[in-house]
């Protein structure tokens, strides 16, 4: 008679585990705004240095954030914040229960101007901090999880998870989703699991202990399994970005189900991470690189030597992987404040929309406008104020 492996370890050994009762390590404290207010999270739990907190506000369920405190530091973090889409005592494992599920039946469809998808959504925790940055660079760690590993991998139910970014006040294409993994893919289920970037995850569940894609066994991660009921996590992961010192930015952390209000999802964020950094502490061997073009008066165009570069441009931009790409608008003094500032961000845009067009990768620039705020020259002269007709260009590399 044939031993069957597979009924083995897909029912004997949770009997077992259910039968041992074992107990999760993790603590879990909730923000009931009465001992823990969303405030005391962020600044006491979240804030490490280098960060100017500005205005903190929230769209959440109190059974859907909170702290996690993990002694054994099985995710990399020892003490963190969590925001899941159901109740967050349920990420405590042992992981013996299918398809965890739970469910804020007063939360309504989400939307604001940075949403990206206009799939219904439901239970979304929102978390969003305004700040100003001390030096160039911002950065965080944080983990992912989910309880719709592995079943709704390319599927439409695929939970929503985000980190849009943006300067604050300014007027900007857009928001930056800094939820990325190395190779720029945003963090979600169908980017990251044990078939794709699998080098950044890991699995949770006893079903998918051989994995199909790479052939092999792989171990069963016994602590995490007892400590945690999702069935899948990223490893750890660095969210950051660049920034100017002493402008006030804004983080937007966004958590939902989507088109369905099942299996929990939660994002981890490492305790006493956040924090601004000059970027050669952030980056080796950081690289920088500054270009200008200007332009005629009360024009967003550029002037035919100008177009002629642009290729250029975009070719050592590609060539050389720049990370990080800075357009600034400026004007000279011409005009009154505001139709400067407007004709500043347009002569950005100008100058993005062209780099796209010949190859650079959008979610990699950043575009500004300054009006005429910030003159490289005096505007008493024509010279002085051709000079001050520009966009600037800062290009930055790891």
């Amino acid at each position: 008679m044939k031993f069957n492996t597979l009924f083995y370890w897909r029912f004997l050994i949770p009997l077992v585990l259910l039968c041992n009762e074992a107990t999760s390590q993790i603590q879990i404290q909730k923000c009931d705004n009465k001992t823990l207010t969303i405030e005391q999270l962020v600044v006491d739990h979240f804030l490490k240095g280098g960060i100017k907190i500005t205005k903190i506000e929230s769209r959440t369920h109190p059974d859907g954030i909170g702290i996690f405190t993990d002694p054994q530091k099985i995710l990399g973090i020892k003490e963190g914040i969590v925001l899941a889409t159901g109740n967050i005592d349920s990420i405590k494992g042992p992981n013996i229960r299918f398809g965890m599920s739970s469910h804020f039946p007063d939360s309504k469809d989400y939307k604001d101007d940075d949403f990206i998808t206009h799939s219904q959504n439901f239970d979304a925790m929102v978390l969003i901090i305004n700040f100003i940055p001390t030096f160039d660079s911002i950065c965080f760690e944080y983990c992912f999880g989910s309880e719709e590993y592995p079943e709704f991998v390319n599927s439409e139910f695929n939970d929503l998870f985000v980190m849009y970014f943006k300067p604050k006040g300014l007027k900007v294409n857009g928001s930056t989703n800094i939820a990325l993994l190395p190779d720029h893919q945003p963090v979600c289920i169908n980017q990251v699991n044990k078939k794709k970037n699998s080098d950044y995850f890991i699995d949770n569940t006893f079903d998918n202990h051989f994995n199909k894609y790479k052939k092999k066994l792989e171990p069963l991660n016994q602590k995490l399994f007892d400590n945690y009921e999702y069935d899948g996590f990223t490893k750890l992961l660095t969210a950051g970005s660049r920034v100017l010192p002493g402008k006030e930015y804004e983080l937007k952390i966004i958590i939902c189900d989507l088109n369905d209000f099942n299996f929990d999802s939660g994002v981890f964020l490492k305790s006493k991470s956040f924090r601004s950094i000059p970027a050669k502490n952030t980056f080796k061997k950081s690289k920088f690189k500054k270009y200008s073009f200007q332009f005629d008066v009360a024009k967003a165009t550029l002037t035919d030597d100008n177009m002629n570069a642009i290729p250029d441009l975009a070719s050592y931009i590609i060539s050389n992987q720049i990370d990080s790409i800075y357009i600034i608008g400026h004007t000279d003094s011409t005009g009154n404040a505001d139709s400067n500032f407007n004709l500043s961000i347009q002569r950005a845009s100008t100058v993005k929309l062209l780099l796209i067009n010949n190859g650079v990768s959008e979610d990699r620039i950043r575009t500004l406008g300054k009006g005429s705020k910030t003159p490289i020259n005096s505007n008493a002269t024509y010279e002085g104020r051709m000079l001050n007709r520009r966009v600037e260009i800062l290009l930055f590399k790891k």
